[in-house]
């Protein structure tokens, strides 16, 4: 999602640069962040707020009566209410008190985990009462983009514990070096980035509709992806009942993860996920059981062709299935070569994504329910034949 963080500029606890304060405040708690993985744009600055009250796109109709507060409070509850769903946690009468009194500082990261975001609302809620809340950014909406994207610097570029400083380097103002030392000072590895005009109004694609449209490709997707998840688990957990708990286990191993050995057990779940829905939905035979992971990838070649689908499913089925094999056998060299974690941490990211396409490609194969066959304490049979 992509994140502003707010602050009352005139705070005593901003005193002096009070933008670089602010930052500051963010920077530090994220280095304090257990398995720190973000990697994003930040754009910082003022939010003009006064200025689109009185512009011609959010300003008075012809013939407005209207005060200027009364506009304010018109356009700070379009602000909270795109007409999207949004989510915030500042309540309309706060955000439009803080904009008529203060300057509101904002701190926008382009890309940021939900977990993350709501770990730096909470530590910032407790450093300062110059803090004054977080809002999703909505770029389908025209008040966002003027507000966030069209009016905030682009800063920072941020890779974990790396952090590039964007610099305007075709101008051939300084760099700001002194910035340099004080995120070296905070425990980052930083550099210059040169933003090579990026953003500016030669830029053909800084503009209202490519981020609008680059917005609405985001979410669309994200509901997609929903949608994969959600109806993997639905139509599998009928006949694979420990499914749900399987892929919970592996994301919270996955988040929790701190050293190799764990990323590695992620790598190792994948497989035993994939494993088991084939077991539920084509079991090995007596003759199987013995060399059941040599022979599952075939039973699943079996099952879809039982299926009487198109060859074209089939074989989507073995190069997803051989993706994900591919996919093992990168993370156990990784493991071997003793790459730095953050790499690891996005192998085993994928490995999880993959496995999670394969069994939606599974589910594609049968256009009927899969049977249900739920884990009971009982014999079904036993109580079948009783009736």
């Amino acid at each position: 999602m992509k994140a502003a963080f707010h602050f009352n500029s005139d705070h005593p606890a901003l005193e002096g640069d009070y933008g670089w304060e602010a930052e500051k405040l963010i920077f530090s708690s994220l280095l304090r962040y257990p398995n720190l993985s973000v990697h994003s744009k930040i754009f910082a600055g003022d939010l003009f707020v006064w200025a689109l009250v009185d512009n011609e796109i959010f300003g008075p109709d012809e013939g407005e009566t209207d005060s200027r507060l009364g506009r304010l409070s018109k356009l700070v509850e379009y602000w909270l209410h795109t007409g999207n769903a949004i989510r915030t946690n500042i309540s309309t009468k706060r955000l439009f008190e803080e904009s008529a009194k203060h300057i509101i500082y904002a701190v926008c990261f382009e890309s940021i985990e939900l977990s993350l975001v709501g770990y730096l609302h909470k530590e910032l809620s407790e450093l300062t009462d110059a803090y004054i809340g977080v809002i999703e950014v909505d770029d389908m909406s025209k008040l966002h983009w003027s507000l966030y994207s069209a009016k905030l610097s682009p800063s920072y570029r941020i890779t974990n514990k790396n952090l590039a400083i964007f610099w305007d380097n075709v101008s051939g103002d300084d760099k700001p070096n002194w910035l340099l030392e004080e995120c070296q000072h905070l425990g980052f590895k930083t550099s210059f980035e040169g933003l090579n005009m990026r953003y500016t109004s030669l830029d053909k694609n800084f503009n209202f509709e490519n981020a609008r449209r680059a917005a609405e490709w985001k979410r669309r997707c994200g509901h997609m992806l929903a949608f994969v998840a959600d109806n993997v688990v639905h139509r599998l957990e009928d006949t694979a009942p420990k499914l749900s708990e399987m892929l919970w286990a592996t994301i919270i191993a996955l988040e929790d993860a701190e050293i190799d050995e764990q990323y590695s057990q992620v790598a190792v779940s994948c497989r035993r996920i994939v494993e088991y829905v084939v077991d539920q939905i084509a079991p090995p035979t007596r003759g199987q059981i013995e060399s059941k992971r040599k022979e599952f990838r075939e039973r699943l070649k079996a099952y879809a062709d039982k299926q009487r689908r198109d060859e074209e499913d089939i074989e989507l089925i073995c190069v997803s299935n051989e993706m994900l094999e591919e996919q093992y056998k990168k993370l156990s060299s990784l493991v071997n070569r003793g790459v730095h974690r953050e790499i690891y941490r996005d192998a085993a990211r994928r490995c999880l994504l993959r496995t999670i396409i394969l069994l939606d490609d599974i589910v594609s194969l049968k256009a009927s329910a899969f049977e249900i066959r739920p884990d009971l304490d009982i014999d079904l049979d036993e109580i079948l034949n009783w009736i």
